[in-house]
């Protein structure tokens, strides 16, 4: 869940809690930009006429934007106006005024991609991709090699500063460390550091101000940090059910030439009470998941454990609309409850759309946890 920005309210309680009350009930909303540039804030607050922001934890890149300038003097011409893509930054903002003041959601930072200007109205819309779109766009223009032993945290954050400067990074300590590893122009420099990543049993990701941040990935053994249900939040809801990506067990193997042994680590579906038990009637299915990033039998079971993490419950698919709660980002784990449809149970997010018009809801695509029936 997205941390709470507190501009200049007046509150006793905490920022995130007032903003939960606040969007349950009658609130003013508000939505604005900030310009950045060389990684340094040149304008800010700029007014929003509408747009919205959409995630998918899927996609090479977890989030895009769209955004409307209110301000008909923002008329993108040349290469040193700020709303164009060269080299410009938009960070987009949600939240909900209180108190004299606001309590806002950073929903990202957006490396400028795409400029348009209406004629008639002279409003500027922006197109943007989070800052992994630099990384991605940072080739490797020779050959790139990471030496055996390195500490896989290290590796990744090298790798990726040498395509890209002047970031900051969140990452947890980790004692993995890599085998040699061989990167070419045949390889893309964000999705080399997702597979390192993802080895660790982490994503990768930048989140709402602009931070390279890993972090574990979302389980159902988790605590929800949120609730969608009808009555309250949930304003509407379609189920899906697909066995398509449904796995059961997932068996990780190293595929590194350079290594003096093969490793192999294993996890499934051993819940006796769950649909997809992998020796239940559901049946074996099981996905092959080889990488040459894998250097020990513990970090195969590791990265095993974390692809079954991401492919369980996909085979019970929601897409709810909400009222738009900017504090919810993909891979929370919330609570859903819809008493028709039988539904109450945890799920993740993994994608989701925030609006940043007055009246846009928020459209959020969760996975649920098995459970028996």
């Amino acid at each position: 869940m997205r941390s709470v920005i507190n501009d200049g309210a007046t509150i006793t309680s905490s920022a995130s809690d007032v903003m939960a009350a606040l969007i349950a009930g009658s609130h003013q909303m508000t939505a604005r930009a900030d310009i950045l540039f060389d990684r340094v804030v040149i304008e800010e607050g700029l007014a929003l006429a509408g747009g919205s922001v959409f995630y998918d934890r899927a996609a090479a890149t977890l989030a895009s934007c769209e955004a409307t300038i209110a301000d008909p003097l923002r008329v993108p011409v040349s290469s040193t106006d700020v709303l164009t893509p060269y080299g410009y930054e938009i960070r987009l903002w949600r939240g909900v005024k209180a108190g004299g003041g606001e309590l806002l959601c950073p929903l990202g930072v957006f490396p400028i991609q795409q400029s348009s200007v209406d004629g008639a109205t002279l409003l500027s819309t922006i197109r943007g991709q989070d800052r992994s779109k630099l990384v991605s766009d940072a080739i490797f223009e020779e050959t790139y090699q990471v030496a055996s032993g390195t500490n896989y945290a290290t590796a990744i954050e090298a790798l990726i500063t040498a395509g890209v400067s002047d970031l900051t990074y969140n990452f947890p300590t980790t004692t993995f460390t890599t085998p040699r590893l061989t990167f070419g122009p045949d390889d893309n420099r964000w999705a080399a550091a997702q597979s390192m990543a993802r080895s660790l049993g982490n994503e990768i990701l930048f989140d709402g101000l602009g931070v390279c941040t890993m972090r574990a990935e979302p389980t159902f053994s988790a605590e929800p940090v949120a609730s969608i249900s009808e009555g309250t939040n949930m304003t509407g809801i379609i189920l899906d059910l697909d066995r398509a990506q449904a796995y059961n067990k997932v068996i990780a193997t190293s595929s590194n030439g350079s290594l003096g042994a093969q490793y192999r680590g294993e996890a499934s579906d051993n819940d006796v009470s769950s649909p997809t038990y992998y020796l239940g009637p559901f049946g074996k299915k099981a996905r092959q998941y080889s990488t040459p990033f894998l250097a020990s039998d513990a970090q195969c079971a590791t990265a095993a454990a974390a692809v079954l993490a991401s492919n369980l419950g996909v085979a019970k698919s929601v897409s709810a609309t909400l009222l738009t709660d900017p504090r919810l980002e993909t891979s929370d784990v919330v609570q859903v409850t819809q008493a028709a449809l039988g539904i109450d149970e945890l799920h993740i997010i993994d994608q989701a759309t925030i609006g940043l018009g007055a009246n846009a809801v928020m459209v959020a695509n969760v996975r649920a946890q098995q459970v028996a029936s």
